[in-house]
């Protein structure tokens, strides 16, 4: 897609996005998970690019900058029991964000698929991450509000 080659080329020209694993569009966002070649290496990435929302008093380019400020913040914070993915790119005047992808599976996916008790130890390990999540933030959602 479009937002799949945005990514190649802003991340140094690799040779070219191998191909688009999953598009996932939101009434606020597109997300898109795709595969990329540079200098011989596979790398696995998210581009998400915000959108206008209804109702919503923040300008897609003004959400887009507080996340990557969060994502690197919580980046450059986490541990081995509470990471967040590197962010990699901001382009302001797209309102687009990319990002590593997480390694792991979705919790969507496991919920569905997986035993009640693996389940259980996924929704507190999310509740967990969830919390850090939230601690972290409160200062961004301020800095939002006051902009």
């Amino acid at each position: 897609t479009e937002l799949a080659q945005f990514a190649a080329d802003a991340l140094g020209r690799p040779e070219s996005p191998l191909g688009v694993a999953a598009v996932h569009r939101r009434r606020e966002s597109t997300v898109v998970e795709t595969s990329l070649v540079s200098g011989g290496v596979l790398r696995q990435v998210v581009v998400k690019q915000h959108h206008a929302a209804p109702n919503d008093p923040f300008p897609a380019s003004r959400r887009a900058q507080v996340e990557h400020r969060l994502l690197a913040r919580l980046y450059e914070a986490g541990d081995e029991h509470c990471g967040a993915p590197a962010p990699l790119l901001l382009n302001e005047g797209a309102a687009v964000i990319v990002m590593d992808r997480c390694e792991g599976q979705a919790l969507s996916n496991i919920l569905r698929h997986d035993t009640q008790a693996a389940a259980g130890e996924a929704v507190a390990a999310a509740g967990r991450w969830l919390r850090h999540f939230h601690d972290r933030s409160e200062e961004h959602t301020s800095e939002l509000q006051s902009h």
